[in-house]
């Protein structure tokens, strides 16, 4: 079915979808009936070198940068600097009946799952390659499998803080997405410096990508800075007339300076690209609102003083020391965005940034209560303290509310700090002042996140509401694939079936190979017992996606119920090998070797199939 985006549903439920859907549609108002238009994908010119390239004449910083944990970003398992414990603890049990584990051999690194009986006995283990580490370590890191073009998520994370293995960020014990969770364009492209497509990036939530799937691993230069072809050209042709096209974020006005960090360090209540925009397309120097359409809300601490784990910008604009300084405060005001201070340095080091602009008051409290635990004489210990990241397990991120007398949080049982709604705010555009956006194209993005909130199961109330801004933004671009998706599965909501099909249908038209609308046919046509209509379907998305368990089942069901029991065993097999965990695909395996009289492999299933449904 028609997919949400991991980022939005996650504030969503921390919210409540109630709180978030009423005010973000308070007062929509009527739009004028515009012209028509059709917007072709904007093309953004490349040039890309990669930083090696910046080595030459900026040896210094490339060499300090390389230290730095964005330069960290990414990097092939077997070549990241080894800050997991592969020896010790590489097992974990959550829950009972499932067991996790760590294996490095000379092969390579592999992640496995157990299934246990009741008694504890192995029904299955599922071994499953890890290729790419996530993240630099510092917080943990998470892990991708490369698989058929993809790149999947590992259930299994490694988090420094303590020092041990657990379940992935947002995988909960009881019901999660195993070793088949997409890494999203969207989180990829602020974890590699630069990806390698295969063809033209889409929309769609999974994207295909080359054998060798990152050009540059960590975050590079060129992010900052913009390509480099032209720059480099410049300084060898010795062309001193010629502008030199590099970017220095520091020269650049304020909205656009702070756009360049908040591409990756903003991620708001929610966001939808803007028409014709892919994630890789923003380029320093760019407003964030000429690639997204970006809605933030509150600043994600909550009474209880939980926090969400990407929420800095909206904590740092909420601060009278940003207020205050007219667009001066910014983020490399405190941080050098080439170097990290060492732990030994951190307290000077920030001392001297928050003097830059208060040595005249200093602090207003006796020395000896400056120097007394736990700030120890820090600005920042007292100021911005660390809060629980509510929405990443074992981590914790710095308050950047800055915040005269900050308040210690309240945590939990279960050791983290709650974050509750910020009440009455209201989401609004981010910059929207300095990057205007087409009333149209917002009433598409609005409308687009309500039907994620609907899909979710949160609001079915506002069907009404999200179609009402789907409609007016369609009078405006009508041939629209997002929209039309989102509109099909409204349409499907309120029981009008046909027209939920005729708009999956035009959505194919314009974009044959979209994931969703196959993928809300072939279930419609199976439900509506079409077997070989829903088999077509089913084959396309096959060929997609095709190391998604679910569709190799309910192929499989399709091939036994036309009689073809060879095939149907065949996909069912692979079903089984992708995902062993689903007593159903024990008990279609069950009745195929049965039906062909294979009774030993029978009898192997069976014992698998018992133990499945007795834990």
């Amino acid at each position: 079915m028609w997919n949400a985006k991991n980022a939005f549903l996650a504030i969503v439920g921390l919210l409540g979808a109630g709180l978030f859907v009423v005010v973000i549609m308070r007062g929509p108002s009527a739009p004028p009936v515009p012209k028509k238009v059709s917007v072709d994908r904007v093309s953004r010119p490349g040039g890309y070198l990669g930083s090696a390239a910046c080595r030459e004449c900026h040896s210094a910083i490339y060499q300090t940068y390389q230290q730095h944990p964005m330069a960290q970003s990414m990097a092939p398992v077997g070549t990241a600097p080894e800050i997991e414990d592969y020896r010790n603890g590489t097992e974990f049990q959550r829950p009972k009946s499932r067991r996790y584990r760590v294996e490095r051999t000379a092969e390579g690194v592999f992640h496995h799952e157990s299934g246990l009986s009741i008694g504890g006995e192995t029904i299955y283990d599922q071994k499953v390659p890890v290729h790419f580490a996530v993240g630099s370590g510092r917080r943990g890191r998470s892990y991708l499998s490369q698989q058929d073009g993809t790149l999947l998520v590992s259930a299994i994370s490694w988090y420094s803080a303590e020092k041990r293995w657990d379940l992935s960020p947002g995988y909960k014990p009881a019901k999660h997405q195993r070793f088949e969770r997409v890494a999203t364009a969207r989180c990829l492209e602020c974890h590699a410096g630069r990806i390698a497509y295969q063809g033209t990036p889409t929309t769609d939530l999974v994207q295909q990508y080359e054998a060798a799937p990152f050009v540059e691993f960590g975050i590079g230069c060129e992010r900052c800075h913009g390509p480099g072809e032209s720059h480099v050209a410049r300084h060898r042709d010795e062309r001193g007339g010629v502008t030199d096209p590099i970017v220095n974020p520091a020269k650049l006005k304020p909205f656009r300076r702070d756009a360049v960090c908040n591409q990756c360090h903003l991620q708001g209540a929610g966001h939808q690209l803007r028409v014709g925009r892919r994630y890789h397309d923003f380029r320093p120097g760019d407003h964030l609102g000429e690639n997204w359409t970006l809605f933030v809300m509150g600043t994600g601490v909550g009474q209880g003083g939980g926090t969400t784990a990407i929420s800095h910008v909206e904590q740092m604009q909420s601060s009278a020391c940003y207020r205050e300084s007219e667009g001066k405060l910014g983020c490399a005001s405190c941080h050098d965005p080439h170097s990290v201070p060492e732990e030994s340095q951190r307290r000077e080091h920030f001392n001297g940034r928050c003097a830059s602009c208060h040595a005249q008051t200093g602090c207003s409290l006796p020395l000896s209560e400056r120097q007394a635990a736990p700030s120890q004489g820090s600005c920042i210990d007292c100021h911005m303290p660390r809060l629980s990241a509510a929405d990443v397990p074992h981590t914790v991120q710095t308050d950047h509310r800055l915040l005269r007398t900050p308040q210690l949080p309240v945590v939990t049982p279960d050791g983290n700090a709650p974050v509750e709604p910020d009440a009455a705010v209201e989401p609004r555009v981010f910059d929207a002042h300095v990057a205007p956006i087409a009333e149209w194209e917002v009433q598409r993005a609005k409308g687009l996140m309500l039907a994620e909130v609907i899909q979710a199961g949160g609001g079915k109330p506002l069907v009404d509401q999200a179609e009402q801004l789907l409609n007016a933004a369609r009078a405006v671009r009508a041939d629209d694939v997002e929209m039309l998706d989102a509109l099909a599965f409204i349409r499907l909501n309120q029981g009008e079936t046909v027209a939920a099909v005729e708009h999956w249908q035009r959505a194919l038209e314009l974009d044959s190979q979209r994931q969703g609308p196959l993928d809300a046919l072939a279930t419609y046509f199976q439900s509506q017992g079409n077997d070989a209509e829903a088999a077509k379907y089913l084959q396309r998305l096959i060929k997609i996606l095709p190391w998604r368990a679910d569709l190799h089942f309910r192929y499989s069901q399709i091939l036994e119920r036309q009689g073809k029991t060879k095939h149907a065993l065949e996909a069912a097999q692979i079903a089984y090998r992708r995902d062993p965990s689903r007593p159903a695909v024990c008990r279609l395996l069950l009745r195929l070797h049965n039906t062909l009289g294979n009774s030993l492999e029978a009898d192997t299933i069976r014992r698998k199939l018992r133990q499945l449904e007795g834990r």
